[in-house]
């Protein structure tokens, strides 16, 4: 599944516990621990790639589902659902801040509802998120304008 390969590159994995840039105990691909503050070495577990798949699949199913109960779900169905590139944008966005903190994309959502997906980007890059992630935030809004930006896996190729 390509949504999820690209967010096996943009997490990265670890098997072990470690806090994340905002200090929550995470591990696998990106998979919140626990949502207070703590110290990752506190966390005596250990998880395979295969358990955090499973967990970044549950997740994404849960995250799609509440993009499908807002207010947006006409916009994602005509401007994003059939365009896998764009549908993985906002689900790799949901997956770093929430559906709620991508609902507030406000001036994105917008764009979207009238395919002005030069705008949706625009809106995108003047946001916190992307000042927190300006690589990640430069990737996604490329392929919110339609670039072909090739993600490569070593033992998969190119998706």
């Amino acid at each position: 599944m390509i949504i999820t390969g690209i967010l096996k590159l943009e997490e990265g994995f670890r098997a072990r516990p470690y806090n994340d840039s905002l200090g929550y105990v995470t591990i696998g691909y990106g998979t919140k621990v626990h949502t207070d503050r703590l110290p990752a070495e506190d966390f005596l577990m250990e998880v395979t790639p295969a358990q955090a798949e499973l967990w970044l699949l549950r997740d994404l199913m849960a995250m799609e589902k509440g993009i499908r109960n807002s207010h947006v779900l006409g916009i994602y169905e005509d401007a994003i659902e059939g365009n896998v590139a764009r549908r993985a944008v906002i689900l790799s966005m949901c997956y770093q801040m929430g559906v709620e903190g991508v609902l507030k994309f406000h001036d994105m959502w917008a764009a979207l509802a009238v395919f002005n997906y030069d705008a949706a980007a625009a809106a995108m890059l003047h946001s916190t998120w992307a000042e927190q992630t300006p690589a990640r935030a430069e990737r996604h809004a490329a392929l919110m304008r339609g670039a072909n930006i090739v993600y490569h896996y070593p033992q998969l190729g190119a998706l």
